[in-house]
């Protein structure tokens, strides 16, 4: 959708999709584009436990290639959805959620543990997720249009700075 409403041009910006967990040469990309040119970097991820998990390899580096964390991780990350409060805050129907099953629960409890996710805001972002017992995909924001997410959703959460870290 991103691509299509030509959010790049609007914005000035870069749009990289890392189809699902970002590769180590995205990673990398990443890595030096904000490092070397200073570009900042937003991620939008699914509203569930391996979302979280996929910005938090972004974020931190991966648990596996610890020793590579350096040259890939990007600490100045952003993380700007879904969360699991836009249900409520962006009045998304119940037909966009999708109900936690059990592995979900269960990584999710295994994240609120993980130190880089021992942050205020993570732990009460995962607990919503828990006590709500829903997720969602970046797709349910199209409920309320079809270019809501790159009209509306991405830059009212840039310019108000509406961010987990």
């Amino acid at each position: 959708r991103l691509n299509e409403d030509k959010f790049w041009q609007k914005h000035n910006c870069i749009l990289i999709h890392g189809n699902g967990m970002a590769p180590r040469g995205v990673r990398r990309l990443l890595q030096r584009l904000t490092k070397e040119l200073k570009i900042p970097l937003y991620v939008m991820v699914d509203s569930d436990p391996w979302g979280l998990y996929i910005y938090s390899v972004i974020k931190q580096g991966s648990i596996n290639l610890a020793y590579e964390s350096m040259r890939m991780a990007v600490p100045s990350a952003r993380f700007l959805g879904i969360s699991s409060y836009d249900q409520e805050k962006y009045d998304l129907p119940e037909t966009v959620t999708i109900k936690l099953n059990d592995q979900d629960k269960r990584r999710a409890k295994q994240i609120l543990d993980y130190p880089w996710f021992k942050k205020k805001e993570w732990q009460k972002e995962l607990k919503h997720m828990l006590k709500k017992d829903i997720k969602m995909e970046l797709e349910a924001l199209s409920a309320k249009g079809i270019s809501f997410i790159s009209e509306t959703y991405i830059p009212e959460k840039i310019k108000t700075k509406k961010w987990i870290d």
